[in-house]
């Protein structure tokens, strides 16, 4: 199972970071595999990251995740590079 990344790490990789987006079936999938608890949003686009790989979908909405995971806003200009 893969973690979620937290924003220090994503602080570290952040020029580094790729993106893969998927519909929306195919994002609940990938959540049902791989677990994560923290599911970030922008604007209209929800996701997480795997390994250094931000994971997206713009075809979900808020109420597509259930009560085990944490939707954060992503406030990129927190994060502090290292």
């Amino acid at each position: 199972m893969a973690s979620t990344m937290t924003e220090e790490e994503v602080g570290r990789v952040q020029g580094n970071i790729s993106e893969a987006g998927f519909g929306r079936i195919e994002f609940l999938e990938i959540i049902h595999v791989e677990k994560p608890t923290i599911i970030y949003k922008s604007g209209t686009k929800h996701f997480f990251f795997l390994a250094g790989l931000a994971v997206s979908s713009k075809d979900c909405s808020d109420s597509d995740f259930g009560s085990e995971h944490l939707l954060l806003p992503w406030l990129s200009g927190t994060i502090q590079q290292r």
